[in-house]
């Protein structure tokens, strides 16, 4: 499954070369909700083999959209996750430069499936899964009385 992710190209590191001739390189992009965002981002992504020289067309700075896979591996019972990039365009749909491009243009954020118009009766659970159920609006007060208090019309 690929996933998007748009912002700013923050570093971009040093080739590594491996056993065998596995090349990789690393580069950092930073992600925000806006430009008031208190709390960007910086999100690490991965190129490897012949796709290494892909970040070259492009300099610190520039807004860019990445598309990206999600792998996990376990070695000597620890977990890695690493973000595989495969391409990457300019924030404009572009690809940077020579070859081909995917150009749609326009913005790549995603509406919020679990929004709802309004403001009311959607959103996310706080607890991170499901739906909440809609807000509750009653016209009346709930006078029934469900036992166990006083019955001598004391208010309290």
């Amino acid at each position: 499954m690929a996933y998007e992710l748009e912002g700013t190209l923050k570093e971009v590191f040093e080739t590594k070369t491996f056993g065998k001739g596995f090349t990789k390189r690393e580069f950092v992009i930073t992600s925000s909700k806006g430009p008031d965002d208190r709390y960007p981002q910086h999100i690490k992504l991965t190129l490897i083999k012949d796709k290494v020289q892909v970040i070259d067309r492009f300099k610190p700075g520039q807004r860019l959209k990445v598309t990206f896979d999600i792998r996990g591996n376990e070695s000597n019972g620890r977990y890695y996750v690493d973000l595989q990039a495969w391409k990457i365009e300019t924030g404009d749909g572009g690809d940077g430069g020579g070859g081909s491009s995917h150009n749609r243009g326009g913005t790549f954020q995603e509406a919020d499936p679990y929004e709802e118009e309004g403001g009311r009766g959607g959103g996310r659970d706080s607890r991170g899964g499901g739906r909440r159920p809609p807000r509750r609006e009653y016209e009346e007060e709930d006078t029934r009385d469900f036992g166990g208090g006083r019955h001598d019309d004391m208010p309290f």
